[in-house]
């Protein structure tokens, strides 16, 4: 709507509002989040029991005498289950502290996949029942495949079958592992070799860290190798009797996988090189076929802040939750972020599309859940060195009634003037049927509003148009010096719309090099500011305006204008 001015209003909402996404969940512990009394050196799984329960794998430092396994469970409201295990959780010894993976069965029994090391090191499966006592009945061999043997990842399969797997072996050789057991613990001699494959990956290291099953019972594993200046991964698919279909190898380090809508996967990993050894978080999007989604930004790998993940799942909406210790690793914070569907940081959720437990110190989130009411857990530590206390955070979920008091919102109305570029940012309800395109007006400049067969349509700005319509829209006020970057970059857009050929083409370059520039200091900043969100979404759109510049770095001249109302 060209003309009309943009006012502010501040509202003052009741104590009882509907909340953005990410906000603490006032009913979880104290303000959201649970500090337990228990030490850990890692979390390596968080699930939930039917009646709500909330159970966390975990095991203790390296420095205790003799690390252990810990099962500890919460009730929904944070306090620590009395009536579990010894006093709220179970310890078992296990020699050396590597992570245990977790599952929850149909009744509420939890299987746990751990490395036992005395004179060596052996991947074990065991099985508790609901309240923590071990399981008798549950029978499953351990699996020694070379010195020493390591458990990471414990998931099952439509059939009821657990898939277990790890690394194993020393110098020169490191191999990756699966093994498939039947739901009695019993091994499955359908699966490889007397359940069992397995296979070198480098003479520097292996992992294979992370696992998602798919309909078809087929396995699709995040595999890490190593090398002198760092590590390779890749994403394999097994298929339900155990050979490799498929391997993609990725650009960015240490994978962590989840299903996603349509049979799609989501990889979240750590981006990092000699030129950026600052790591930051990568996304990719994997098709049903195991092929990089082309709908997806950032081809095979959409750099996001600087941060290490932990976890990674997608909600039913195809938004992106990654649990994460989030800025400069001395000091980092437990964050969750969420990206759209579509690859952007979700303005929607917590500050820019980050939500930070324990502001005041420094944390990792390490493991999420998402409940079936919406609401995202999240489990780590606040490590000292490399242990701390093991701690929980609840997050709320889109749209929740919220009843922790007023909170101010801004509030937008048409009054008159333009944003620059002639965009405006008010938000219309959503028009269910359209009798012209001039009704279907979303207020978004990136999109190209159409009535189709009298529904509303809003396809994405392409071209020259979907990098003009963003530089028209607000920046994150935290970096003025990053702003006047991304201005000059813009400038440096349009001038390339208005030529053909090859100066086109070296102009959109200059834009891409600042915009790079940008991002950079964004994500470098991330480590030092007080408002990192700020600074996470000024990295966001730089990466954004970058990618799309790329896309028309061989557009010859403008296309007609972005006819908004078409």
């Amino acid at each position: 709507m060209v003309g009309a001015r943009l006012g502010a209003i501040l509202v003052l909402l009741p104590a009882a509002a509907l909340a953005v996404g990410g906000e603490p969940d006032p009913g979880f512990g104290t303000a959201g989040t649970v500090v337990s009394t228990t030490t850990v050196g890692a979390v390596g799984g968080i699930a939930l029991q039917s009646d709500g329960s909330i159970v966390v794998a975990a095991v203790t430092p390296y420095s205790d005498a003799s690390p252990a396994l810990v099962l500890a469970r919460f009730r929904p409201d944070g306090t620590p289950d009395q009536r579990f295990g010894n006093g709220g959780e179970v310890r078992e010894p296990v020699g050396f502290p590597v992570p245990p993976a977790l599952v929850v069965e149909a009744d509420g029994s939890l299987v746990v996949a751990a490395t036992r090391c005395t004179a060596d090191c052996d991947g074990t499966v065991r099985r508790y029942g609901p309240d923590g006592q071990p399981d008798p009945t549950f029978t499953a061999i351990d699996r020694f495949i070379a010195s020493p043997t390591y458990v990471e990842v414990v998931a099952r399969d439509r059939e009821g079958r657990l898939v277990v797997g790890g690394d194993a072996g020393h110098a020169p050789g490191f191999f990756y592992w699966l093994a498939r057991y039947g739901a009695d613990g019993s091994p499955d001699a359908s699966f490889g070799t007397g359940g069992l494959v397995s296979d070198f990956v480098s003479p520097h290291g292996a992992s294979l860290g992370s696992v998602v099953v798919q309909g078809d019972d087929a396995i699709v594993a995040a595999i890490t190798g190593g090398t002198p200046e760092g590590v390779f991964s890749s994403v394999a698919r097994f298929s339900a009797v155990g050979t490799v279909d498929e391997t993609v190898p990725t650009s960015f380090g240490r994978p962590l996988l989840a299903p996603a809508p349509n049979g799609t996967i989501v990889a979240a990993g750590t981006l990092q090189s000699d030129q950026q050894p600052t790591p930051r978080i990568a996304l990719s999007r994997f098709d049903a076929a195991l092929g990089f989604d082309p709908t997806f930004p950032g081809a095979d790998a959409l750099g996001g802040p600087i941060g290490i993940p932990g976890g990674v799942l997608v909600q039913p909406d195809g938004a992106i939750v990654v649990a994460a210790a989030l800025g400069d690793e001395n000091s980092p914070r437990f964050a969750l972020l969420r990206w759209t569907v579509n690859g952007a940081l979700d303005a929607g959720f917590g500050n820019a599309g980050v939500a930070i437990a324990f502001a005041d110190r420094a944390g990792a989130a390490q493991r999420l859940v998402r409940q079936p009411d919406g609401k995202l857990l999240a489990a780590g530590l606040l490590p000292t060195e490399a242990s701390g206390p093991l701690v929980l955070a609840r997050f709320l979920p889109d749209g929740t009634t919220s009843t922790t008091g007023a909170r101010a919102t801004t509030t937008t109305t048409m009054t008159g003037t333009t944003l620059p570029g002639g965009t405006t940012s008010t938000t219309l309800a959503p028009r269910a049927t359209c009798a012209s395109g001039a009704e279907c007006d979303d207020g978004d400049g990136c999109t190209i509003d159409r009535c189709d067969a009298g529904r509303c349509v809003h396809d994405p700005a392409s071209s020259f148009d979907a990098v003009t319509c963003l530089c028209a829209a607000p920046l994150p006020a935290c970096d003025r010096r990053g702003a006047v970057r991304v201005a000059r970059a813009c400038r440096l857009v349009a001038r390339a719309g208005a030529r053909s050929g090859e100066r086109s083409r070296r102009l959109l370059q200059r834009a891409g090099a600042i915009l790079q520039a940008v991002a950079h200091r964004a994500a470098l900043r991330l480590e030092r500011v007080p408002d990192p969100a700020c600074e996470a979404a000024m990295l966001q759109r730089a990466d954004e305006l970058r990618r799309r510049t790329a896309l028309v770095g061989n557009v010859p001249s403008v296309p007609s204008g972005a006819g908004r109302g078409a």
